[in-house]
């Protein structure tokens, strides 16, 4: 009897039929004669919903009734990670380890733990590990992507994106990442409204969209009244202090759109410095400032990604499911 019940919930969770699950695992998991799968599959339905806190009171149950259960160790790890406590999700993780050393799943949480605690060196060598068990598994691979990414190696990062798209090009997860690590502000719109064609529900997805609407609404009438400002800030040394402060506010938030910012930064320019094209050294003077507005723009972008980075892969639940 149990086992057809949990045939029928494994087909319920092909067909992602989550609230069915948790139904029919509730009215099983009491009595004597109740099985682990019950709790397991449950657990895993509720994570599904996103509903970390049901999630976590029934994996606190069940870990009381089966204690040397290593992948309910496992999902109790994975919940908490959810809940950004790093330290209690790596030390279950570690023990679930313990148990089941080769597992790709555990490693691969062990991998995303060490990401948010900016280990990537360890970070990397725990995904290497989990890809020789599962070189085919697509969350892996990007992961891996998104450690390279977190090190600098873009172009590894990118390949393996490209790579991944190419046979799975309507993959919400690697979609997701490609656009925001490498495509422009516009690109990532329309990719945007591509994965809410898939899940019109998301609400990570949603808030992005409207972050981007909201982005190019203000930052075009923010540059422009900036240029005014500079313009006829000129001739005060208080109001050219400010008039520097706004443009290096506008350069680095305009840095997530190239030909925004440029336009904008060439703008600025010919009005504080200025160049007659006739001038040798006006020439030299311009492309002297223009080397070092470049060069704070691209600090600023540096320190931009890193704190993007950090809120995104940090909080973001579907990156952590």
């Amino acid at each position: 009897m149990i086992e057809k019940i949990i045939q029928k919930i494994e087909v319920l969770f092909e067909l992602e039929k989550y609230d069915e699950i948790v139904r029919i695992c509730y009215e099983n998991i009491v009595g004597e004669d109740s099985d682990v799968a019950f709790y397991t599959f449950l657990i895993l339905a509720l994570i599904n919903t996103q509903n970390f806190k049901e999630a976590l009171k029934v994996v606190d149950e069940a870990i009381v009734k089966y204690p040397d259960d290593d992948y309910l160790i496992y999902l109790k790890a994975k919940i908490l990670f959810t809940f950004v406590k790093n330290k209690q999700a790596l030390e279950l993780i570690q023990k679930a380890l313990s148990k089941q050393p080769n597992k790709e799943e555990y490693l691969h949480l062990l991998a995303k733990i060490f990401i948010s605690q900016k280990k990537f060196k360890k970070a990397k060598e725990i995904i290497d590990k989990a890809l020789q068990f599962a070189p085919n598994d697509i969350e892996i691979q990007i992961t891996n992507a998104v450690i390279l990414y977190g090190i600098d190696k873009d172009k590894e990062a990118k390949k393996i994106f490209e790579k991944i798209l190419e046979t799975e090009p309507n993959n919400a997860l690697a979609l997701d990442f490609y656009s925001d690590f490498f495509g422009s502000v516009k690109d990532r719109k329309k990719t945007l409204k591509q994965l809410l064609f898939f899940n019109p529900f998301d609400k990570s997805y949603q808030e992005d969209l409207r972050f981007i609407d909201f982005y190019y609404k203000y930052i075009i009438l923010g540059m422009f009244m900036t240029v005014l400002f500079i313009y006829f800030s000129r001739g005060s040394e208080m109001l050219q202090t400010v008039s520097n402060i706004l443009f290096v506010i506008f350069a680095l938030v305009g840095s997530f759109d190239v030909r925004v910012n440029f336009i904008f930064i060439v703008l600025v320019m010919l009005i504080k410095v200025g160049v007659n094209p006739h001038s040798f050294l006006d020439i030299v003077i311009f492309v002297i400032n223009a080397g070092i507005v470049t060069w704070i723009y691209y600090i600023g972008y540096a320190i931009l990604k890193t704190i993007y980075y950090k809120i995104k892969y940090e909080w973001i639940p579907r990156w952590k499911n």
